[in-house]
C-alpha cells in the first residue's frame, strides 16, 4: 500500500475519533440518570466539565456505581452480607460462646449426611441445606456477640476489638494473667485480619460463616454440622498460627458464596 491510501487513513482519524465519542456520548445520556451537585441535581444531563478522558479508563463496574448509580457507596459497604438486625434469634450464638458441642443442623440432616449410598440429588440437598444452616449459625452468633453482650457495639457486624475479646474468652483461664490476656487478644486480632475476606475491617455474617465451616472440619477434614469445644480451640489456634490462614478463609468463604 502506497503513502497516499496511509494518508488518507491519517485524514480520516479524526472524523473518526469525532464520531465515536458523539455515539458513546448520546448512548450515555439516553442510558443514564446522573447526579451533580450543585443547581444540576438529578437529570439525564451532567455538565461539560463531568466529561473527563480519564474516567473511560475506570473498571467498568467501578465506574458505573460511582458516577451513575444512587448510593454506589451502599452498594460497595454490602458486597458481603449485609448486617444482622437486632431481633435476630441468638440461642445458637450463646451455644458456641458457652457449650461444649453446638449441633447447628437438624436430625434429619444428620440421618440424611450418614446414609450410605447417597444420590447426587440427595448430596446436592445436603450441601444446600448445609449452607443455609450455617448462614443462620453465623447470625445468630454474630447477634449473640454483638447485641447480648457488653463487648457488642451494635453494628450488626464484628468488629475487631469484639472478636479479639471473643477469642481471649475461649482461651483464657482464672489464672491467666493479664499479660497472658493481652497475648490472646493480639492473636485474635490476626485471625480477625484473616478471616476479613471483604477487607472492610469487619466481619459481616458470611466472613463468620466460613469461620464455622473452617471449625466444624477442624478435627476431621468433614463437615458433620456439629462444632465443638476441641473443634472452636484447635480451629482457632490452627487459623492463629497457619500460615496460609488468609488464604484458606478466602477459599472457604469462596467456595460458600462466589467472589466478593
Amino acid at each position: 500500500m502506497g503513502s497516499e491510501y496511509w494518508n488518507g487513513v491519517a485524514s480520516r482519524l479524526p472524523e473518526f475519533f469525532k464520531d465515536t465519542a458523539a455515539i458513546c456520548l448520546t448512548a450515555d445520556l439516553l442510558s443514564r440518570r446522573h447526579f451533580c451537585p450543585g443547581v444540576f441535581g438529578w437529570g439525564f444531563l451532567r455538565p461539560p466539565f463531568y466529561y473527563y478522558p480519564t474516567i473511560s479508563c475506570y473498571p467498568y463496574d467501578l465506574y458505573q456505581m460511582e458516577h451513575y448509580t444512587p448510593g454506589y457507596k451502599t452498594y460497595f459497604d454490602e458486597r458481603g452480607a449485609g448486617r444482622v438486625s437486632k431481633s435476630q434469634d441468638t440461642s445458637l450464638g450463646r451455644n458456641l460462646v458457652y457449650q461444649n458441642d453446638t449441633q447447628f443442623v437438624t436430625d434429619k440432616w444428620v440421618n440424611l449426611d450418614r446414609k450410605p449410598d447417597k444420590t447426587d440429588e440427595e448430596t446436592i440437598n445436603l450441601q444446600l441445606k448445609y449452607r443455609n444452616f450455617l448462614n443462620n449459625f453465623a447470625k445468630s452468633f454474630i447477634g449473640f456477640l454483638d447485641y447480648k453482650t457488653n463487648t457488642g457495639d451494635k453494628s450488626g457486624k464484628i468488629s475487631k476489638e469484639e472478636f479479639s475479646k471473643y477469642y481471649e474468652s475461649q482461651f483464657a483461664t482464672a489464672q491467666s494473667s493479664e499479660q497472658d490476656r493481652k497475648k490472646l487478644r493480639a492473636e485474635g486480632g490476626k485471625v480477625f485480619e484473616k478471616l476479613d475476606v471483604i477487607r472492610d475491617k469487619k466481619l459481616d455474617w458470611k466472613e463468620i460463616a466460613g469461620m464455622l465451616a473452617i471449625l466444624d472440619s477442624a478435627n476431621d477434614g468433614k463437615y458433620d454440622g456439629t462444632i465443638t469445644r476441641e473443634e472452636i480451640l484447635e480451629g482457632l489456634k490452627n487459623l492463629a498460627k497457619n500460615q496460609d490462614a488468609k488464604e484458606i478463609a478466602a477459599e472457604t468463604y469462596y467456595n460458600l458464596y462466589g467472589r466478593a
